[in-house]
């Protein structure tokens, strides 16, 4: 996997879990950040479909992480 989208799922995926409004103020600047640092490479992509790319790509992560998990516990 491309590592810039694997760092915009994982962050993706760290505003997904509860914690205090600082610390998910941090989050969600880190996100944006890494999202403006992704559009920066790529003019002619938007921020909505970037946001949808990363969105689609984390629900196939989890998918993966899940089936790994699974696997784990079976042997």
């Amino acid at each position: 996997m491309n590592p810039e989208l694997l760092r915009l799922i994982e962050a993706f995926d760290a505003l997904r879990h509860p914690t205090h409004p600082e610390e998910h103020t941090r989050r969600l600047a880190s996100y944006q950040s890494l999202l403006s640092e992704a559009l920066e490479k790529r003019p002619n992509l938007s921020r909505e479909s970037l946001e949808g790319v990363v969105r689609l790509a984390h629900r196939q992560w989890l998918d993966a992480q899940d089936k790994l998990l699974r696997r784990r516990l079976t042997t």
